[in-house]
């Protein structure tokens, strides 16, 4: 410190002062959570509703409720549906009939027709809501690049129903109707 300034208590550091007015400040709230409490007594109850249930759903990677007010589990081994009471698993099924888990979905998404679409690393399905059952969007041979080939980032509708579907390889864009799909940007 120079001999021409001098420290006074407005040059101090505000360590102390912030401390001071953050212990005010909840010193004059701790009143209004006991009010608040009062106000709602009611506790909020979660319920398990896994528990005692052959699910092993793992990581949860995404949630959706759709319109018809399923609630959609996206987990790192399987896909789920829940309905309030119960859980249902949606597989997929291969070229020889196998079932197999819908694994890892990311992305779910329910355009303004309510269809329900998924989007995981082995590709990009829809609900068959009258069967079912899970619908695979085939990769078109006629395309250089395939949705399959790269994880999809984001999926979006735009105004005249068809899918915008960006991934790490660009942008595709997906008839609904049938799934097929062009590349528009790349």
């Amino acid at each position: 410190m120079s001999m021409w300034s001098r420290q006074t208590e407005y040059d101090r550091p505000p360590g102390n002062t912030y401390l001071s007015a953050l212990l005010t400040v909840l010193l004059l709230l701790a009143p209004t959570t006991q009010v608040l409490a009062n106000l709602y007594p009611e506790k909020i109850n979660f319920q398990h509703v896994l528990e005692g249930r052959d699910i092993v759903l793992g990581e949860v990677l995404s949630i959706y409720q759709d319109s018809e007010g399923f609630m959609w589990f996206g987990g790192q081994h399987d896909l789920m549906r829940y309905d309030g009471y119960q859980f249902r698993k949606f597989e997929i099924i291969d070229e020889s009939g196998k079932k197999m888990p819908l694994k890892w979905v990311k992305q779910m998404f329910e355009d303004s027709r309510n269809i329900l679409w998924f989007i995981g690393p082995t590709g990009m399905f829809k609900l068959d809501r009258d069967l079912n059952k899970l619908i695979e969007i085939k990769d078109d041979p006629q395309q250089s690049a395939k949705i399959t080939q790269t994880e999809v980032t984001q999926i979006g509708e735009l105004p005249n129903g068809t899918l915008a579907v960006t991934t790490h390889l660009g942008l595709f864009l997906v008839d609904a109707t049938n799934g097929r799909y062009t590349t528009a940007l790349r």
